[in-house]
């Protein structure tokens, strides 16, 4: 386990649907304006700035922090942008929970006509009409795989050990920040719920059993979250 040092920068990978509305606003409270976002601009199609570390350290003893979408398939990981990060954290859910929750996330922002794009076109999603099912059958694919950095299910446990400062569970979110408090020598913050979308399609019989058979690095990621927590396994 790495000892954080704020001297250097903090990457939060946010991994989409794990909670990173609620995480946001954690990190706003620790690190104020020494924090940078790290988000692809979708309706314009337009990639992340890189953070100028040295305005944002500042050579104060507090620390900074990159948050954001560390997407590797369009060129934004944390080691493209990055190359010399050392250390990250994130808070990961169930894979299938947050792959479902996305399809409603989407449903949800385009009735509230918020916007829902995706490297600039209309979300396909909205643009085929699609329900949960053929979402579930055009998208079976998990979309962990393109925010962590790269490992196979037989390396995931020792990448994540070697990564991370520290990789939460969204499903104990309290437990995750009190934790990460702790490592990064942080006030307690009593986390707030935010933008959680209700499932309101019925989730088709054994849809859950083929995802995880389907995407073994996005579960072998989740499994060892709940591990290094000391929570009990994922059932399925």
């Amino acid at each position: 386990m790495q000892t954080y040092d704020p001297s250097k920068p903090l990457f939060s990978i946010h991994v989409p649907k794990c909670a990173g509305s609620s995480f946001t606003k954690v990190l706003r409270k620790w690190f104020r304006f020494r924090i940078h976002f790290h988000y692809h601009d979708e309706r314009r199609d337009r990639p992340p700035k890189r953070a100028r570390m040295r305005s944002l350290l500042g050579g104060t003893k507090q620390g900074m922090c990159v948050h954001g979408h560390f997407n590797e398939e369009r060129g934004e990981g944390v080691f493209d942008y990055y190359p010399d990060a050392e250390q990250l954290i994130t808070i990961l859910r169930d894979p299938f929970d947050a792959h479902v929750s996305n399809y409603f996330y989407v449903r949800r922002k385009h009735v509230s006509q918020q916007g829902t794009f995706e490297a600039g076109e209309l979300h396909p999603i909205i643009e085929n009409d699609w329900t949960l099912d053929d979402y579930l059958n055009h998208s079976p694919t998990s979309f962990y795989p393109l925010f962590l950095p790269e490992m196979s299910p037989s390396t995931c446990q020792d990448v994540m050990a070697s990564k991370f400062l520290y990789v939460g569970v969204t499903e104990r979110l309290q437990l995750a920040i009190d934790r990460l408090a702790d490592t990064l020598g942080k006030p307690a913050v009593s986390v707030p719920t935010e933008n959680e979308s209700a499932w309101d399609e019925p989730v088709p019989a054994g849809a859950r059993e083929r995802f995880y058979a389907d995407n073994p690095v996005a579960t072998a990621a989740y499994d060892y979250a709940l591990a290094s927590n000391g929570l009990p396994p994922r059932s399925g």
